[in-house]
């Protein structure tokens, strides 16, 4: 099975996955991702600023809407598929975990340095 690359941050970061799941990212000249495309679905993302707003399919139909903080990338939630989940960050403000309407945290997130 072969590996391979694909987007590239500005900032040196590369997703590594087999052929079967390749992953496509654009970014902006800002270093925001603006593009996401893999065999099951292809991600549009559109920006206020410098902060996320929405995320739309290939069609142009609205997949998720974002709410900002009054800080700049700092989210504070998403509406997907008609559920609101909100974001949690650590002190670094790299979002760790999601929480449902109910306040129950509905996923996590480990931040891991690769060197």
């Amino acid at each position: 099975m072969a590996t391979q690359f694909s987007g590239g941050h500005p900032n040196g970061y590369q997703g590594s996955c087999s052929e079967a799941n390749l992953v496509t990212f654009k970014y902006d000249p800002f270093g925001r991702r603006i593009y996401k495309s893999s065999s099951s679905a292809t991600s549009v993302y559109a920006y206020d600023g410098d902060n996320l707003v929405e995320e739309t399919n290939n069609a142009g139909g609205v997949v998720a809407r974002y709410e900002q903080t009054q800080n700049i990338d700092e989210p504070l939630a998403m509406l997907r598929s008609s559920a609101t989940s909100y974001f949690h960050a650590d002190g670094l403000g790299s979002v760790t975990a999601f929480s449902n309407s109910a306040g129950s945290i509905a996923n996590t997130y480990t931040v891991r340095l690769i060197l």
